[in-house]
């Protein structure tokens, strides 16, 4: 009896193995054609669509509010993707992070890594739709940029590896440029560019260190570069 019953076993076993491996490739098939399909902003009547960022990719409904706000703020954070790979760092994985967190009920403007400048929420000519990104009262007037990777802190400790610090350095360049640009165009001062640690409660990311000594410092050259001054910046405050 037990030879003839191993077989039948071992079937059963091999087609629910099957069963379960279908459904998982279908379900990450369809996450990845929800994420395809998202390449053109929800239409907002009366509004012309800016965009700042390598690509367009729209967060699920479901991750951002919908209201549209005027920034006066930047808000940068980290989304702590693997630091033992941080040349893999990419705006995808961000993208999948916050579409799967909460229900999907987490969002940022902007995703930037080694890939580029990834723009996940429909932005406008004097305005954007808020996000869901660190709490109803920043989130209401903040543009906010989640950076891939993790202890941006290494890079002024020494922590960090050949490999990490290459990445911190490249993302920090391309978020530096976007920043720039973003506070050109809706008019936000230096100091309404803050780090999560600043507003989150409970939060660390990207790092004060960092932030404090590396980003903000590039910031400042990048605003000079432009020849942009404190007087054009504050027009909108």
């Amino acid at each position: 009896m037990t030879g003839k019953i191993r077989p039948k076993l071992l079937l059963v076993t091999i087609i629910f193995l099957f069963i379960i491996s279908g459904l998982f490739w279908l379900d990450r098939s369809l996450a990845r054609q929800a994420y395809e399909s998202s390449n053109t902003p929800t239409p907002v009547p009366g509004r012309t669509y800016i965009y700042f960022g390598d690509y367009y990719k729209e967060l699920p409904r479901s991750a951002y509010v919908s209201r549209i706000i005027v920034p006066d703020t930047i808000v940068i954070h980290t989304d702590d993707q693997s630091g033992n790979i941080p040349e893999r760092w990419n705006t995808l994985t961000t993208w999948y992070g916050l579409e799967g967190r909460e229900g999907g009920g987490r969002s940022v403007h902007f995703g930037v890594s080694l890939d580029g400048v990834a723009q996940y929420l429909p932005m406008f000519t004097n305005a954007v739709i808020q996000c869901r990104g660190v709490g109803l009262y920043t989130d209401r007037h903040s543009i906010q940029i989640e950076m891939g990777g993790r202890t941006y802190d290494y890079l002024i400790t020494g922590k960090a590896s050949p490999e990490m610090e290459k990445s911190i350095r490249t993302t920090t360049g391309f978020t530096v440029k976007l920043t720039a640009s973003l506070m050109e165009y809706y008019k936000i001062s230096l100091e309404n560019v803050v780090g999560h640690y600043k507003v989150g409660l409970g939060k660390s990311d990207p790092g004060q260190l960092y932030f404090e000594q590396y980003f903000l410092p590039e910031l400042e050259k990048e605003i000079e570069k432009r020849n942009l001054n404190k007087m054009e910046l504050s027009l909108g405050d």
